[in-house]
């Protein structure tokens, strides 16, 4: 197919009326999101914020900061843009979104990378996803989750050290994602000492997920 050939997969399930759900709802996006070639909503995804204890936003959300890795403190639930709304989309329009993670320890394995493609149905677009105290936004739907194995990006962690003097294992990796057609397509990328690989992604509509 042609998600395959592109490095995508759709994940869909044996029913008849299940697998209709979850093939349209790939489909839907095109419909549903993209009117004319424009952006009918805001599409992005949730990202962990560094901590800054000037910002009077952050301290109303500081019961919910975490520490990973590196040593730094960080807040959940921030809202990345990947496409906003009333943007116009070109044919094989692609944005690229940057993921970074830290490790104590170099993992063995790392096979569970799975992000939330979400889309924002109000007006002025929200720093974060959910409010103060965690509940999520009302005007906040996922479309669909991108899944992928990243033990081939094993060999692009590099050993180093925060600002703090903390030493951990860093990786690197992009998603890019892309819209055109009547499918919505993506596919990982990461470096190894300058180079540029690419991998497989699956993606799992949202309405066949439990």
């Amino acid at each position: 197919t042609e998600f395959v050939s592109k490095g995508t997969e759709v994940v869909t399930v044996e029913e008849p009326s299940k697998k209709a759900a979850a093939e349209g709802a790939v489909l839907w996006y095109t419909k549903q999101i993209v009117s004319a070639r424009v952006a009918r909503f805001t599409i992005g995804a949730e990202m962990s914020v560094m901590f800054n204890p000037a910002d009077a936003e952050h301290l109303k959300r500081r019961n919910g900061a975490f520490v990973p890795a590196n040593g730094l403190t960080y807040l959940p639930n921030g809202f990345e843009v990947i496409v906003g709304k009333g943007h116009l989309i070109p044919q094989n329009f692609s944005r690229l979104s940057n993921f970074n993670y830290a490790y104590s320890e170099k993992p063995e394995t790392m096979n569970n990378f799975r992000q939330d493609l979400l889309v924002w149905e109000g007006e002025e677009t929200p720093r974060w996803i959910a409010d103060a105290d965690g509940k999520r936004l009302p005007q906040i739907r996922s479309i669909c989750s991108i899944e992928a194995d990243l033990t081939p990006a094993l060999a692009g962690l590099k050993q180093v050290k925060s600002e703090h003097g903390v030493e951990y294992w860093h990786g690197e990796w992009n998603v890019r994602c892309i819209y055109g057609g009547t499918k919505l397509q993506a596919r990982l990328e990461w470096e190894v000492q300058g180079k540029t690989y690419q991998g497989p992604i699956k993606v799992v509509p949202t309405s066949v997920l439990k």
